[in-house]
């Protein structure tokens, strides 16, 4: 098919993620696993070409199959030949279509670098490594993904969801309205332009449910396959509150329930990370109801 008919289905790939090698425990390999992990189609050269492949051709056929390149730039990345062909290929695909498909992202490098070493690259727009890999990623994410589920201002939309703990127990909320197939689910809320993700995890739990938490962990990211929402995953540890409906508009009812529980109560798809550390806890006694009314939902 012409590159000018395509659209973003008919690529196998969402980016193509360009390189050093040195790079990659740095940057270039978490990088790639927070995309994945947001729900990204990646091309990445460790994990995209077999042994006794041929290097070149695989390459080719991955710059081929994505939509974008991402090119993480640093020193060694510009002492690599393969590094600048992969780009220029790319950047002759961009003067062919007339749009952009290189998403520049500087690692220990400034842009004057960039400019003495790949002109055409330096009047894009890039992104620069020093505000972490999270920020990073979703910078790419907003790039990148058209399908995601946006604002009225046109912003990818993301939500925080706390997955909040307490001697083995979980706190999950029933919505007084069913979203898709949604009704029972995990605290959660859309992130603002100006907080991270799991201050929002914790800012949610406690305005829905009066419950205060802290972050524990970071268990994982994706795209909702139902909502296209990008849902960040928190593991917190209860550190107070009874557990009430505060937001009678939104929820009809909140309660501690035991992992499988849990999964009995989500009608929608769990998140397999989700589902593994649901099922890792025992079940143990379920603490009282609160909301409007006290129903058994097993």
């Amino acid at each position: 098919m012409p590159l000018r008919h395509r659209r973003p289905d008919d690529y196998k790939y969402d980016v193509f993620v360009s390189f050093a090698m040195e790079d990659h425990d740095a940057l270039a390999g978490p990088l790639v696993q927070e995309l994945r992990d947001a729900g990204l189609r990646v091309w990445f050269a460790p994990h995209n070409v077999g042994y006794g492949e041929s290097l070149t051709a695989r390459v080719e056929e991955g710059l081929a199959q994505s939509r974008f390149l991402v090119a993480v730039l640093s020193k060694r990345a510009f002492a690599k030949k393969w590094v600048k062909a992969e780009i220029r290929s790319m950047l002759a695909r961009e003067l062919d279509l007339g749009s952009d498909h290189v998403i520049p992202v500087l690692f220990g490098i400034t842009h004057a670098e960039v400019q003495r070493e790949l002109p055409l690259l330096a009047q894009k727009l890039s992104i620069d490594a020093k505000i972490g890999v999270e920020a990073v990623s979703n910078a790419i994410m907003n790039a990148v993904s058209t399908k995601s589920a946006r604002s009225s201002e046109g912003r990818a939309l993301r939500a925080s969801v706390a997955v909040v703990e307490r001697n083995g127990q979980f706190l999950v909320v029933r919505r007084v309205k069913e979203e898709m197939s949604l009704r029972w689910a995990f605290p959660a809320g859309i992130v603002r332009p100006s907080e991270e993700s799991r201050q929002a995890a914790v800012r949610e739990t406690e305005d829905e449910t009066g419950i205060t938490c802290r972050i524990v962990r970071k268990i994982g990211r994706r795209v909702h396959p139902e909502t296209r929402t990008t849902l960040i995953y928190w593991l917190c540890k209860w550190t107070g509150g009874k557990g009430e409906v505060r937001a009678p508009k939104e929820l009809a009812e909140v309660k501690w329930v035991t992992g499988r529980e849990a999964l009995q109560l989500f009608t929608s798809d769990v998140y397999p990370p989700i589902k593994k550390l649901l099922k890792r806890r025992q079940s143990i006694r379920r603490e009282p109801v609160a909301g409007r009314q006290a129903q058994r939902h097993v």
